[in-house]
């Protein structure tokens, strides 16, 4: 029996029904990875236990998460469908949050290997989140353990090109492969990094042009329709 490590996104959930906690409250159910700089909220503890997630719990704790931190990561599925696809409301319920983060995020990265599979799983991934609303501009494939050629790599690009349903989709990024991660990741050590560099830059450059785009909206405003303000315009009686 292995006893479980608490709290996590359930404890999260839980928190946000008819409430609105503190960030303060919010940075207590995380877990501080100080060897790599950010603090880590625990996902279900097991499969079946997003039936303890209810939708609107869901939506607010993410919400906070996002308001709290500069920046918010989510490791999510690639299962998108919800009642219209399959007719299934807990099918529904058990994609939410996938379904939510691929719906507000900024910026998707969709994670697979060189292989044959890796590149086809990335596209089926894309294409799902496409069908689900997702921006072709802010989706980013992430190719990991690349090969080194540059023949090799024009393959996986234009396989991707040849198989996307967007005209504006992004080029890829790819990760080298990087001996020894998995003794990394079993004490949670600082990541290489060359592997580091080679994500973050694409990453900080597009989520930059992001929060320009925000701003720009943001001083901009909303565009009135004409007569909407009733200037000039008699009251009736």
């Amino acid at each position: 029996h292995v006893r479980d490590i608490v709290p996590g996104i359930q404890e999260m959930c839980e928190l946000h029904r008819g409430t609105s906690p503190t960030p303060g409250a919010i940075r207590e159910l995380t877990f501080d990875i100080n060897k790599r700089g950010y603090l880590l909220l625990l996902g279900l503890r097991t499969h079946r236990d997003w039936v303890v997630l209810r939708p609107q719990a869901l939506r607010a704790a993410i919400t906070s998460l996002t308001h709290t931190f500069r920046y918010t990561v989510a490791d999510i599925t690639g299962e998108f469908d919800g009642e219209e696809e399959t007719a299934s409301v807990d099918m529904e319920e058990r994609n939410g949050p996938a379904r939510f983060v691929c719906a507000e995020a900024d910026l998707i990265l969709i994670c697979g290997s060189a292989s044959l599979k890796g590149v086809r799983s990335i596209v089926n991934c894309r294409n799902d989140a496409l069908r689900h609303g997702a921006e072709a501009a802010r989706i980013l494939p992430v190719i990991t353990r690349a090969p080194r050629t540059r023949r090799a790599r024009a393959e996986i690009l234009a396989a991707l090109e040849e198989f996307s349903r967007a005209e504006d989709a992004l080029p890829p990024v790819f990760l080298p492969t990087i001996r020894g991660m998995e003794a990394i990741h079993a004490v949670a050590g600082p990541l290489p990094k060359q592997l580091i560099s080679s994500i973050t830059q694409p990453v900080c450059a597009l989520l930059g042009n992001a929060e320009v785009e925000a701003k720009r909206a943001e001083h901009r405003g909303e565009r009135l329709a004409p007569g909407s303000l009733n200037i000039g315009q008699s009251a009736a009686g």
